[in-house]
């Protein structure tokens, strides 16, 4: 599917939303809610920088056998305004920044942004991830058992995987300039969002969600599944498990691979 495509594929969905008849939310005219998540994300999967050929092939890089890149607390934020208004959109804001760090001694060499780092020489390397969307939905089905909703959300990526090490055929004057790379990806995508919010009991909630694009050969989702307590004074405790997947494939990125992050999450909040 080429993005044109897909491009028009969100922008029917967009029309479909606005035609939905939606009802008053559930929390009254207005209710903002704000949360700060902590996610605990490891990393697996290989990228290749584009600008790398090695025998007319781009080198893959496995983020965590080659550069042991692990486990790491991450943070970001989501704030959540629902207004209530029939056939407007709620609005929803996230952010979420990924820095995870690995040290190794390399067991072959490693082509990476144009430097060669040979075999039994240390390597530093990072992977740093930067995420924001800002999201519209609409809620078909709002009422004391359950939520479901429907939108678009305009995503943000900024990718960074910068290496440190001991590069070949180096001086010891030239080593640290050669050997410092770092490639990147900055992209807007629009993506398809759905929601289920089960109520379980008073104030406990059970949710699922996820935000999905796929155009040509790449594709990229986030998934995040989990529990909700909402206390009478307003504060929130949530935790539950997020996957995001990065696949890219196109001579347009720098970096290219399969990269995925996934791990637990808990967050604290307050609905005002």
């Amino acid at each position: 599917m080429s993005m044109e495509n897909s491009l028009k594929g969100w922008f029917a969905l967009l029309a479909f939303c606005c035609a939905l008849p939606v009802a008053q939310a559930a929390y009254g005219a207005s209710a903002v809610e704000f949360q700060a998540v902590g996610w605990n994300a490891g990393i697996s999967g290989h990228a290749y920088d584009t600008r790398v050929q090695v025998n007319g092939t781009s080198a893959s890089v496995d983020l965590r056998n080659d550069l042991e890149l692990g486990r790491n607390m991450n943070s970001g934020f989501m704030l959540d305004w629902r207004h209530g208004t029939p056939y407007l959109p709620d609005l929803e804001f996230g952010y979420t920044h990924i820095n995870s760090n690995g040290a190794t001694i390399l067991h072959a060499d490693i082509t990476w942004g144009g430097v060669t780092y040979v075999a039994n020489g240390h390597v530093y390397s990072q992977v740093m991830l930067k995420t924001g969307y800002a999201l519209a939905f609409w809620s078909p089905v709002d009422n004391r058992l359950a939520n479901i909703r429907i939108g678009i959300e305009a995503r943000w990526l900024n990718l960074n995987i910068p290496v440190t090490g001991k590069a070949e055929q180096t001086t010891p004057v030239q080593q640290y300039f050669e050997a410092h790379t770092s490639s990147g990806n900055v992209a807007w995508l629009p993506m398809g969002h759905i929601g289920l919010v089960l109520h379980a009991t008073r104030g406990l909630d059970v949710l699922f969600r996820g935000s999905y694009i796929q155009y040509a050969k790449s594709y990229f989702f986030d998934l995040r599944t989990g529990l909700a307590y909402h206390f009478d004074s307003g504060l929130l405790l949530s935790a539950g498990w997020r996957r995001l997947r990065l696949h890219f494939d196109d001579s347009r990125f720098t970096i290219n691979g399969d990269m995925v992050f996934k791990g637990v999450y808990a967050g604290i909040g307050y609905r005002f």
